[in-house]
């Protein structure tokens, strides 16, 4: 399996010099021969129509230590960096993909914002461009609760929805409103009039009490989910990165 994302990139200099401080070069002792074969590989499990255009454009080779994940860095497009990394185990593809855009963002706080994550990563069948996973990448310094409000649009269209019931609930149930309406219904029926009047405002009452209830329970769920983005920041140890994944 193979993720492939793209960096927007001002860097002028060596990309390899960024991708060092990202901590993601192999070991300076690993012979040429042996990073050209995994290059190799890595574009092997391509579309056969891309192969030889990434071949021509690799800037580098990448590694990650922790899943021994190979990957290579392509410039296909000026001011684009393409990250491409290789694993048949999923599991541990998706652990590097988020380590390696951890690092990303990481180096870009410190030593300038030089790259800009992309919304997305794929990870993909090998040799197809058949979907495995779709990551969606996570600035928690870009605002989490712009994010929750994301992740919890069921919630905020609810809250919405109760919000204009009830302010149409309130100007039904507005003192002039309701004097005016028991009149109508008053001069209709002398004896039914009143009695249908106080079944419709005692219906609109308890309608308002639910409409108050939803919104208090909608925005309970959007507030929850918040300050639990909030404690995955913390938990992180200053880690700001998240990739959310959906199969």
């Amino acid at each position: 399996m193979r993720a492939i994302f793209d960096c927007e990139t001002t860097y002028e200099g060596k990309i390899d010099e960024v991708v060092e401080k990202c901590h993601w070069l192999p070991s300076k002792g690993v012979e040429k021969e042996y990073l050209d074969k995994k290059r190799d590989e890595v574009i092997a499990s391509l579309p056969q129509e891309v192969q030889e255009r990434v071949r021509s454009t690799v800037e580098c080779v990448i590694f990650d230590r922790t899943t021994e994940t190979w990957g290579t860095v392509t410039v296909e497009t000026t001011g684009i960096l393409t990250f491409r990394l290789k694993n048949p185990d999923a599991d541990k593809l998706r652990r590097a993909t988020e380590r390696l855009v951890e690092e990303i963002d990481n180096y870009s706080v410190v030593h300038g914002n030089h790259l800009k994550l992309p919304e997305h990563v794929q990870i993909l069948q090998a040799n197809v461009t058949h979907l495995a996973f779709n990551g969606t990448i996570v600035l928690f310094r870009k605002g989490t609760f712009r994010f929750a409000l994301k992740e919890k649009q069921t919630e905020v269209r609810i809250v919405q929805f109760a919000l204009a019931i009830l302010f149409l609930l309130l100007v039904a149930t507005f003192p002039y409103v309701k004097k005016t309406v028991a009149e109508v219904f008053s001069n209709l029926s002398q004896v039914n009039g009143p009695l249908f009047a106080e079944w419709v405002f005692g219906n609109l009452d308890r309608l308002t009490t639910s409409m108050l209830t939803t919104i208090v329970v909608a925005a309970l769920g959007i507030a929850f989910y918040y300050s639990s983005l909030r404690q995955q920041v913390r938990n992180r140890s200053g880690k700001a990165t998240k990739i959310n994944w959906n199969e």
